[in-house]
């Protein structure tokens, strides 16, 4: 390889690492549990996750889908589009937190 290609892909890493300093600081002033911060940074979702920490995780979904019963607030947030209205990801939120999940393998 060529000089100017070592020194983009140098200036890439530089900027991937920048950003995820960036992201654990911002997530430390928010929180000190390493623990937590950690499984944010590894882009984990759980059952009792917050949407806070799911957008902390994963960010902001690509779409929503929102029911309001008489109890709770519904939603289905979908990641990882494989095709028009598919979703390889689509985690549900019940009242704002993380509730269960369908995965598809693939």
């Amino acid at each position: 390889m060529t000089w100017y290609v070592w020194l983009i892909l140098s200036l890439l890493a530089f900027a991937f690492l920048t950003y995820l300093l960036a992201k654990r600081a911002r997530l430390m002033m928010k929180s000190k549990d390493e623990e937590l911060i950690e499984r944010l940074m590894e882009e984990k979702f759980w059952v009792g996750q917050t949407k806070e920490q799911l957008i902390n995780s994963l960010g902001e979904s690509l779409d929503v889908n929102q029911k309001v019963l008489k109890t709770k607030v519904k939603e289905v947030w979908k990641y990882e589009q494989t095709g028009k209205n598919r979703y390889g990801l689509k985690i549900t939120l019940d009242d704002g937190v993380v509730v269960g999940w369908d995965q598809k393998k693939g």
